[in-house]
């Protein structure tokens, strides 16, 4: 660079006249696809409608669709503080508004429902209880519209927060199959 070019702060350059045309090189790789075009207009000709054809046998008699069961209800032993009793509740199909119900006369009994498994219940509580987590003072615990998402069912368990008597458990829904006790 001149001085005058580091002063004014622009390089010049000259050029001079084209040169002699080079030989021709080797083909490259191809490019990337272009776009998809646009679909076409189908103008084929189409045939004639055919005839109706005759009419099929009829088939056998399909099995009726099942019949829901329940309400369920489960007269529950007196029980002491930590007693835990446990349900499976089956459904036709993922379990749709189930609403299960505890009452006891004395104490103080509390509910849990999961889907995946038998709730485990520590210091009184279920972290991963989505179903179902209801530990009144009262003599009645209920959980409403249970729903569940992957499984044809879910468990359930009572926990005797205090000592309690003459508990009950009613499990009613839309399509519940069957509700066991497990322990």
């Amino acid at each position: 660079m001149t001085q005058f070019e580091a002063y004014i702060g622009i390089r010049f350059e000259l050029k001079g006249f084209p040169g002699a045309l080079g030989t021709k090189g080797s083909t490259g790789l191809p490019g990337p696809m272009g776009p998809k075009g646009e679909k076409g207009s189908n103008s084929g000709t189409v045939g004639p409608k055919g005839e109706k054809g005759d009419k099929g046998e009829q088939g056998e008699k399909g099995t009726s669709a099942p019949t829901p069961a329940g309400p369920f209800s489960f007269d529950l032993s007196p029980a002491s503080k930590g007693d835990e009793v446990s349900f499976e509740v089956k459904c036709f199909g993922t379990c749709r508004d189930v609403n299960v119900r505890l009452s006891v006369e004395s104490g103080d009994a509390d509910l849990y429902a999961k889907e995946e498994s038998e709730p485990k219940i520590k210091n009184s509580n279920c972290d991963d209880c989505r179903l179902c987590k209801s530990r009144s003072s009262n003599l009645d615990d209920s959980c409403s519209g249970i729903q569940t998402q992957t499984r044809e069912g879910f468990f359930i368990k009572v926990t005797a927060h205090k000592p309690y008597a003459n508990g009950q458990l009613k499990i009613n829904g839309f399509n519940l199959e069957s509700v066991e006790q497990i322990n």
